[in-house]
């Protein structure tokens, strides 16, 4: 796969040399997440991905800034302890009811 290609979802991946494993840069902390937790970030993360293309109506030309945001907010909200699938879907998706989020980043 390209290093900057779409898995099968049309979810943007980045695969290196580690398996296709992401890389992860020097200054980036790696950590072992719960089995549960992991299930939750999975499922909650391709959950609200699918909302976001639902209210685009399609995959945008460039999917890696929507996607990281996304991802990013999720993460930052369990890493503070919120569980709720649907907490976390509303929480990444707050910014994304702005429609100039879009027309920024096609």
């Amino acid at each position: 796969m390209h290093p900057m290609s779409r898995d099968e979802t049309g979810r943007p991946g980045v695969h290196g040399a580690s398996g296709g494993r992401p890389s992860c840069e020097p200054d980036e902390v790696i950590v072992e997440v719960e089995p549960a937790t992991r299930e939750l970030l999975d499922k909650t993360t391709e959950a609200t991905w699918n909302e976001a293309l639902h209210q685009l109506g399609n995959t945008p030309s460039n999917p890696l800034p929507l996607w990281t945001m996304l991802a990013s907010r999720i993460l930052r909200a369990v890493a503070t302890g919120e569980r709720d699938p649907e907490r976390l879907k509303h929480l990444a998706m707050e910014g994304l009811r702005n429609r100039d989020w879009f027309a920024k980043n096609p």
